[in-house]
């Protein structure tokens, strides 16, 4: 719900339309804009290892991996972690995706 106090609880009532949104293509923005730019800034990943925090429904983790990064997703919401596990288990990158909190990553610690 839109002005709650519980980000977390926003986050996981918004995640499946905005995992659908993203999948179908409509994030012109990212897909054309954003996207492009990050990742002409970032440059070569192959065979680095890469932490895409706030990792959302995991579209950038997946180009990540693509281009040949060690990658792992971590995101504060519940239900985008479950939606992008589903996902990586239709098309298997070897991407981890973890629950936690930006400033607290001790769940992440077993892949640092």
């Amino acid at each position: 719900m839109i002005g709650s106090d519980d980000p977390q609880k926003v986050w996981d009532e918004a995640a499946e339309p905005f995992a659908h949104f993203v999948r179908e293509g409509k994030n012109y923005y990212r897909d054309e804009l954003d996207g492009p730019t990050a990742f002409g800034l970032i440059g070569e990943v192959k065979g680095s290892r890469i932490l895409d925090l706030a990792c959302g429904e995991g579209n950038n983790t997946r180009i990540l991996a693509r281009k040949g990064a060690e990658a792992v997703g971590v995101d504060y919401s519940e239900k985008m972690i479950e939606l992008v596990k589903q996902e990586e288990k239709k098309d298997r990158l070897g991407i981890a995706y973890f629950v936690a909190d930006a400033a607290d990553l001790r769940a992440i610690e077993q892949w640092l």
